[in-house]
Protein backbone atom coordinates (compact mmCIF):
# COMPACT_ATOMS: atom_id res chain seq x y z
CA UNK A 1 0.00 0.00 0.00
CA UNK A 2 3.16 2.89 1.13
CA UNK A 3 4.52 1.36 -2.31
CA UNK A 4 1.12 2.54 -4.61
CA UNK A 5 0.62 5.43 -2.13
CA UNK A 6 4.19 6.94 -2.76
CA UNK A 7 3.79 6.19 -6.93
CA UNK A 8 0.23 7.75 -6.72
CA UNK A 9 1.54 10.64 -5.22
CA UNK A 10 4.58 11.00 -7.57
CA UNK A 11 2.31 10.35 -10.76
CA UNK A 12 0.91 14.28 -10.77
CA UNK A 13 -0.74 15.08 -7.75
CA UNK A 14 0.78 18.43 -6.55
CA UNK A 15 3.29 18.54 -3.93
CA UNK A 16 2.51 18.92 -0.49
CA UNK A 17 4.50 21.95 -0.62
CA UNK A 18 1.58 23.59 -3.51
CA UNK A 19 -1.14 21.82 -1.42
CA UNK A 20 -0.11 23.51 1.73
CA UNK A 21 0.32 26.59 -0.24
CA UNK A 22 -3.19 27.27 -0.23
CA UNK A 23 -3.77 28.13 3.23
CA UNK A 24 -4.77 31.35 3.50
CA UNK A 25 -5.67 33.62 6.87
CA UNK A 26 -8.38 36.52 6.41
CA UNK A 27 -8.48 39.61 9.00
CA UNK A 28 -11.41 39.40 11.12
CA UNK A 29 -12.65 42.33 9.98
CA UNK A 30 -13.57 40.15 6.51
CA UNK A 31 -16.19 38.57 7.50
CA UNK A 32 -19.38 39.89 8.93
CA UNK A 33 -21.07 37.65 11.34
CA UNK A 34 -25.04 37.72 10.15
CA UNK A 35 -26.01 35.24 13.00
CA UNK A 36 -26.25 31.34 14.38
CA UNK A 37 -25.37 27.75 13.45
CA UNK A 38 -27.64 27.03 10.36
CA UNK A 39 -30.26 23.89 10.72
CA UNK A 40 -27.87 21.54 8.76
CA UNK A 41 -24.85 22.04 11.20
CA UNK A 42 -27.36 22.26 14.31
CA UNK A 43 -25.38 19.07 15.72
CA UNK A 44 -22.37 20.49 15.44
CA UNK A 45 -20.03 20.12 17.85
CA UNK A 46 -17.43 22.70 17.73
CA UNK A 47 -18.33 25.77 20.33
CA UNK A 48 -17.82 28.68 18.14
CA UNK A 49 -19.74 28.35 15.17
CA UNK A 50 -21.79 30.56 13.20
CA UNK A 51 -23.21 32.21 9.66
CA UNK A 52 -21.00 35.17 7.72
CA UNK A 53 -21.08 37.01 5.05
CA UNK A 54 -17.64 37.69 2.84
CA UNK A 55 -17.93 39.43 -0.76
CA UNK A 56 -21.63 38.83 -1.11
CA UNK A 57 -21.58 35.13 -0.46
CA UNK A 58 -22.39 32.74 2.77
CA UNK A 59 -19.78 31.04 5.01
CA UNK A 60 -20.07 28.82 7.61
CA UNK A 61 -17.28 29.37 10.26
CA UNK A 62 -16.23 27.43 13.11
CA UNK A 63 -13.46 27.65 15.89
CA UNK A 64 -12.19 25.42 18.69
CA UNK A 65 -12.13 27.52 22.13
CA UNK A 66 -8.64 26.83 23.54
CA UNK A 67 -6.00 29.17 25.35
CA UNK A 68 -3.01 28.73 23.10
CA UNK A 69 -3.65 30.73 19.87
CA UNK A 70 -0.86 28.44 18.40
CA UNK A 71 -3.08 25.04 19.02
CA UNK A 72 -5.96 26.86 17.41
CA UNK A 73 -3.71 27.56 14.53
CA UNK A 74 -2.52 24.05 14.45
CA UNK A 75 -5.75 22.36 14.77
CA UNK A 76 -7.52 24.66 11.73
CA UNK A 77 -4.42 24.62 9.38
CA UNK A 78 -4.50 20.74 9.73
CA UNK A 79 -8.26 20.62 8.46
CA UNK A 80 -7.65 22.89 5.74
CA UNK A 81 -4.58 20.56 4.53
CA UNK A 82 -6.50 17.13 5.00
CA UNK A 83 -9.37 19.46 2.65
CA UNK A 84 -6.93 19.79 0.35
CA UNK A 85 -5.66 17.28 -0.36
CA UNK A 86 -9.27 15.92 -0.44
CA UNK A 87 -9.88 18.14 -3.22
CA UNK A 88 -6.53 17.44 -5.01
CA UNK A 89 -7.82 13.73 -4.87
CA UNK A 90 -10.79 14.20 -7.08
CA UNK A 91 -13.15 15.00 -4.00
CA UNK A 92 -15.44 18.18 -4.22
CA UNK A 93 -14.28 19.81 -1.04
CA UNK A 94 -15.81 23.49 -0.30
CA UNK A 95 -12.94 26.39 -0.09
CA UNK A 96 -11.51 27.03 3.20
CA UNK A 97 -9.82 30.01 4.32
CA UNK A 98 -8.23 31.05 8.10
CA UNK A 99 -9.50 33.88 10.31
CA UNK A 100 -8.93 34.79 13.64
CA UNK A 101 -12.50 36.02 14.98
CA UNK A 102 -13.98 36.93 18.66
CA UNK A 103 -15.28 33.79 20.45
CA UNK A 104 -19.01 33.86 18.75
CA UNK A 105 -22.47 33.70 20.49
CA UNK A 106 -23.80 30.85 22.49
CA UNK A 107 -20.31 29.87 23.17
CA UNK A 108 -19.87 31.55 26.48
CA UNK A 109 -20.37 27.95 28.57
CA UNK A 110 -16.74 26.85 26.90
CA UNK A 111 -14.73 30.21 27.28
CA UNK A 112 -14.91 30.31 31.34
CA UNK A 113 -11.87 30.86 32.36
CA UNK A 114 -10.51 31.01 28.71
CA UNK A 115 -7.14 33.27 28.69
CA UNK A 116 -7.94 34.83 25.36
CA UNK A 117 -11.45 35.83 23.98
CA UNK A 118 -10.54 35.17 20.01
CA UNK A 119 -9.07 32.14 18.31
CA UNK A 120 -8.56 31.13 14.76
CA UNK A 121 -12.13 30.46 13.09
CA UNK A 122 -12.14 27.82 9.97
CA UNK A 123 -14.33 29.63 7.67
CA UNK A 124 -15.91 27.34 4.84
CA UNK A 125 -17.90 29.05 1.46
CA UNK A 126 -21.44 27.73 1.70
CA UNK A 127 -22.20 25.64 -1.22
CA UNK A 128 -25.86 26.44 -2.84
CA UNK A 129 -27.59 23.45 -2.99
CA UNK A 130 -25.36 21.59 -0.67
CA UNK A 131 -27.60 18.68 1.65
CA UNK A 132 -26.01 16.91 4.51
CA UNK A 133 -26.77 13.11 4.86
CA UNK A 134 -28.58 12.13 7.65
CA UNK A 135 -28.26 9.12 9.84
CA UNK A 136 -29.72 6.95 6.77
CA UNK A 137 -26.27 7.33 5.26
CA UNK A 138 -24.64 5.06 8.38
CA UNK A 139 -27.18 2.72 7.96
CA UNK A 140 -27.22 2.47 4.02
CA UNK A 141 -23.31 1.70 4.56
CA UNK A 142 -23.73 -1.02 7.02
CA UNK A 143 -25.99 -2.97 4.81
CA UNK A 144 -23.80 -2.29 2.37
CA UNK A 145 -26.73 -1.14 0.05
CA UNK A 146 -25.70 1.43 -2.80
CA UNK A 147 -26.46 4.97 -0.99
CA UNK A 148 -29.16 6.59 -2.58
CA UNK A 149 -31.43 10.13 -2.07
CA UNK A 150 -34.86 10.94 -2.35
CA UNK A 151 -35.18 14.52 -3.42
CA UNK A 152 -38.25 16.32 -5.12
CA UNK A 153 -41.03 14.25 -3.79
CA UNK A 154 -40.22 11.10 -3.55
CA UNK A 155 -37.55 10.81 -6.81
CA UNK A 156 -34.87 8.19 -5.77
CA UNK A 157 -31.22 9.48 -7.10
CA UNK A 158 -27.82 7.05 -6.50
CA UNK A 159 -25.18 9.16 -4.73
CA UNK A 160 -21.96 9.46 -6.94
CA UNK A 161 -18.32 10.00 -5.39
CA UNK A 162 -19.02 9.24 -1.98
CA UNK A 163 -16.76 6.10 -2.47
CA UNK A 164 -14.23 7.94 -3.30
CA UNK A 165 -14.40 10.33 -0.64
CA UNK A 166 -14.51 7.24 1.38
CA UNK A 167 -11.42 5.66 0.12
CA UNK A 168 -9.75 9.08 0.68
CA UNK A 169 -10.70 9.22 4.11
CA UNK A 170 -9.38 5.82 4.92
CA UNK A 171 -6.06 6.82 3.32
CA UNK A 172 -5.80 10.10 5.61
CA UNK A 173 -7.04 7.92 8.56
CA UNK A 174 -9.41 10.52 8.95
CA UNK A 175 -11.58 8.81 11.76
CA UNK A 176 -14.51 12.18 11.43
CA UNK A 177 -14.72 11.97 7.59
CA UNK A 178 -18.51 11.24 8.06
CA UNK A 179 -18.60 12.37 11.17
CA UNK A 180 -20.75 10.37 14.20
CA UNK A 181 -24.64 10.60 12.25
CA UNK A 182 -22.98 11.52 8.39
CA UNK A 183 -23.57 14.88 8.35
CA UNK A 184 -19.92 15.67 7.78
CA UNK A 185 -20.77 14.81 3.90
CA UNK A 186 -23.32 15.96 1.59
CA UNK A 187 -24.38 15.98 -1.88
CA UNK A 188 -25.78 18.15 -4.53
CA UNK A 189 -28.66 17.35 -6.92
CA UNK A 190 -26.81 17.62 -10.62
CA UNK A 191 -29.33 17.49 -13.37
CA UNK A 192 -27.58 16.79 -16.73
CA UNK A 193 -28.67 17.71 -20.63
CA UNK A 194 -31.87 15.08 -20.62
CA UNK A 195 -32.65 16.70 -16.64
CA UNK A 196 -31.83 12.98 -15.76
Amino acid sequence: VTLISALYLLSGVPSIIEIAAVVVQLPGDAFVYVGGKPAEAALATTPSAGLFEYNGKQWYGKGNVVDDPAVGLRLATREVFSNRLYSHLGCHAQRLVLCDLKWLPGCELFTVGCAVDHGIHLMSEWIDGFTPFDEGLVDQLRMKKPVTVVVNGGVTLPVVGLGRILAVGMWLNDVDCLGGTGKNVGYTVVVDGDTN
